[in-house]
């Protein structure tokens, strides 16, 4: 898929040059086919990760992180409690 749409975002442009014969012409239907191509890539990223429920995905894995950290915090001052326990008592 994204040989695809590369290779098509390519030979537009090619397409477009070689049927112009002004230089200035070239370059805004360069930069039109630059919009466009710009627009439809940011639709269409938003169309996948939409469909593969991406945004949820890291969402989750943020969320899951958050909780990872937490527990580490309270297994490491868990911890040190203990240490501080032993050295105290004889």
């Amino acid at each position: 898929m994204k040989k695809t749409l590369l290779t098509f975002a390519m030979l537009i442009p090619t397409l477009l040059f070689a049927q112009s014969r002004n230089g200035t012409d070239d370059f805004i239907a360069f930069v039109v086919v630059l919009v466009i191509a710009a627009i439809v890539f940011f639709f269409l990223r938003g169309v996948m990760l939409w469909y593969w429920k991406i945004d949820t995905i890291v969402k989750n894995q943020e969320e899951t992180n958050r909780l990872l950290k937490s527990t580490l915090r309270r297994l490491e001052s868990k911890d040190d409690y203990l240490n501080s326990e032993s050295r105290t008592q004889p």
